[in-house]
């Protein structure tokens, strides 16, 4: 919308940028794009976290949100660099009372999806791929539609008297309409009890009353023990976007034997 602005990063060889700043969406700026576009060239090698702080470092506008959306095959090797980053841009953003969410785009014949998917974790975002068997056309509406309008935002989860643990994520991101938000926890004992979903809306707060039932024992849907460890897994995985950590690969190690 002409509303909004935006700007072009290249990473290649070097990193380079469509404006100084970034320019409102309208017909003379977005001709300005792709006559940009239409003057890079591949080559060297993708420094990708050159173009990550790039894209990543600008202050952004008050009153704006800022999303980022990273398109690459994704073959880099400082994958743990480039998450520390896309974390490190949205904490800081959000300590300012501002929004911001990081996307990665998958293109190319075989992407690098450990290092998509860790941008989209870090980033509160999603991962689109285009193959080269595929239309991009139909990735690009899909990003469209995710970032398109928050549903639920700032969403917290009160358990009450229900003794759930190890909730994850740890930080809820928001509820967008066309995916839904799912949760992993465990419970130390069966019980029933009320979940209670607060979150903010364009109308104001809001909140949800769900019954929940957390059976002593039950044989249906065995999958759940592992969809929670795998969850677990990613998130001890962001203690080792810093470097390496002994302790944290202990953790994810034991838990895999368990």
């Amino acid at each position: 919308r002409p509303s909004d602005t935006f700007n072009i990063v290249t990473f290649a060889g070097t990193s380079a940028l469509a404006f100084e700043r970034p320019r409102p969406a309208n017909d003379l700026n977005l001709k300005a794009a792709v006559d940009f576009l239409a003057n890079v060239r591949a080559g060297g090698g993708t420094h990708m976290a050159e173009g990550v702080r790039t894209a990543l470092s600008t202050d952004v506008e008050a009153g704006r949100n800022r999303y980022v959306f990273f398109m690459t095959d994704g073959y880099v090797g400082n994958e743990s660099e480039i998450f520390g980053l896309t974390a490190q841009f949205v904490a800081t953003l959000r300590a300012k009372g501002q929004r911001a969410n990081v996307f990665a785009f998958g293109v190319g014949s075989s992407v690098n999806d450990h290092l998509l998917a860790g941008i989209a974790r870090a980033g509160d975002g999603f991962v689109f791929v285009a193959t080269t068997r595929e239309d991009p056309a139909l990735a690009v509406r899909k990003f469209f539609r995710a970032i398109d309008h928050a549903v639920l935002r700032d969403v917290t989860l009160d358990w009450g008297d229900l003794e759930v643990v190890d909730t994850y994520p740890e930080v809820m991101p928001d509820l967008v309409a066309s995916r839904p938000l799912v949760v992993h926890a465990r419970y130390k004992r069966p019980g029933h009890g009320t979940l209670t979903v607060r979150a903010t809306t364009d109308a104001g707060p809001v909140q949800f009353q769900v019954p929940v039932d957390l059976p002593a024992t039950s044989d249906a849907h065995p999958v759940l023990e592992t969809l929670w460890a795998r969850a677990r897994v990613e998130s001890l995985e962001r203690n080792l976007w810093g470097g390496e950590d002994a302790e944290t690969v202990e953790l994810i190690t034991q838990l895999g034997l368990d």
